[in-house]
């Protein structure tokens, strides 16, 4: 939901991500702040750490591991 934090990783690759999901008018990619019903926003609401999810994204289909949600 707003304001959680969450940590991702592609599968298959070792690189943390984080975000905060924020509403559409806070959205500030480079400090983090992705809305919540951007693809990746979408992909992870309602979803558990541990959990894969599948994000499409303009290059194709992506694969991410939810490291850690911090509500």
């Amino acid at each position: 939901g707003l304001g959680d934090k969450v940590v991702i990783c592609e599968v298959g690759l070792k690189e943390e991500l984080c975000y905060t999901l924020v509403s559409p008018r806070e959205v500030d990619v480079k400090k983090g702040k992705i809305s919540n019903a951007s693809p990746v926003g979408q992909a992870i609401i309602g979803r558990e750490q541990g959990e894969t999810v599948e994000i499409d994204a303009p290059v194709g289909r992506l694969h991410y591991r939810i490291i850690r949600i911090e509500r």
